[in-house]
């Protein structure tokens, strides 16, 4: 089950971990191995474009390592490796934002 902040406690025989990068100290907040690590991965946004309609599906060219999906009005074009670079091995900051890493322009090269 699971112990929430107000002291109740909810009955379950399955909790559902969807912390993304953080699933791994998640988990160990409840004594749960979690064997992921945040690698880093790039990608641009565009300006808002008024032709793009947010239900457009996500669309991923797997073999050239890319993606496209809307995203705030306009596109966003993920650029990623088949090895990702690991990110923060030890913890990832709790407050940490996306977008917070300085680009190597090397490796997206």
């Amino acid at each position: 089950g699971v112990t929430l902040s107000s002291g109740e406690e909810i009955e379950t025989k399955v909790v559902v971990n969807c912390a993304g990068m953080w699933a791994r100290q998640f988990g160990a907040k409840c004594g749960v191995n979690v064997p992921n690590q945040a690698a880093e991965h790039y990608y641009l946004i565009t300006d808002v474009m008024d032709e793009v309609d947010p239900s457009w599906p996500v669309i991923e060219d797997s073999s050239r390592c890319v993606y496209i999906r809307p995203e705030g009005g306009g596109l966003m074009l993920g650029l990623f490796e088949w090895t990702g670079a690991p990110w923060n091995v030890n913890k990832i900051p709790d407050e940490f934002s996306f977008g917070e890493i300085e680009p190597d322009w090397d490796r997206m090269g």
